[in-house]
């Protein structure tokens, strides 16, 4: 077994720059970059498939989502 755990802000900002193929500072996940969070990268990942198609979408859902 592998435990992955919870992602960090800098973990899921490397991951949607990544995932979106960009670098632009307009989609900045907001929080100290080494602070968990309470999303897995399976939920990132998720979230990124199912909005594909849109950066802000998969932005949005992905902040509505550490709201929780």
């Amino acid at each position: 077994n592998l435990h992955v755990g919870y992602c960090t802000f800098s973990m899921i900002q490397d991951m949607f720059n990544h995932f979106f193929n960009t670098t632009v500072d307009e989609f900045v996940f907001k929080g100290k970059p080494d602070t968990l969070t309470s999303i897995t990268p399976a939920e990132v990942n998720k979230l990124f498939l199912d909005h594909f198609n849109s950066k802000q979408d998969a932005y949005s859902a992905i902040c509505e989502r550490l709201k929780k």
